[in-house]
């Protein structure tokens, strides 16, 4: 995460809540910078989280299934 100063506390509370979600590999990571956009915003809705974790489930069970 930056610490670059012109960013809002919204901006700021987005990107740390999208980098501990995908350390947990809760949401993909190619929907990380539209997530973090759309928590800033405040626009995300319940169905929003449902719809990326649902997407990053699959992703990571096939991933630990390689480990």
């Amino acid at each position: 995460m930056s610490d670059d100063l012109s960013l809002s506390p919204n901006e700021k509370l987005a990107a740390l809540i999208v980098e501990k979600l995908l350390e947990q590999k809760l949401i993909p990571q190619k929907r990380a910078a539209e997530i973090k956009h759309r928590l800033a915003e405040g626009t995300a809705k319940a169905e929003d989280w449902r719809n990326w974790i649902e997407l990053a489930l699959p992703q990571a069970a096939q991933e630990s299934d390689h480990e």
